[in-house]
């Protein structure tokens, strides 16, 4: 956040956007610990997937749900979840003070977007 602020502030940037991605890893991490968990994460790992999950169960994974990609209700759930976790972090920075303040007396503005890998495409999201 501190690094947006900076880029806002002092470089003038009016456009913030928080991109996710097709096939993440990251959330494809977490949706498998969502439906089994496990202690054998390392700290690091554990706070991606901590960051991540509740974007995850938001979009609806549950323990004891899909573990793997190779499950047919897999990628749908990891492409929701990975839509889920950009608004997320989209609105985590609106809550930022300096980044409301520009957004209301300079114009900034924070969107979430997802980039679809298969086809070269930016789904830009709303809500």
């Amino acid at each position: 956040v501190g690094s947006i602020e900076f880029a806002a502030e002092v470089f003038g940037t009016r456009l913030v956007i928080v991109m996710g991605h097709t096939r993440c890893g990251a959330v494809g991490a977490t949706i498998s610990h969502l439906s089994r968990p496990s202690n054998d994460l390392s700290p690091n790992v554990r706070e991606i997937v901590d960051r991540i999950e509740a974007s995850a169960a938001k979009a609806g994974a549950k323990p004891g749900g899909p573990t793997s990609p190779d499950e047919a209700e897999f990628t749908p759930l990891v492409n929701a979840a990975i839509a889920e976790n950009a608004r997320t972090v989209a609105s985590r920075l609106e809550e930022s003070e300096v980044l409301a303040k520009l957004a209301e007396t300079e114009g900034l503005r924070i969107m979430s977007a997802v980039y679809v890998m298969e086809t070269g495409t930016v789904d830009f999201l709303t809500g």
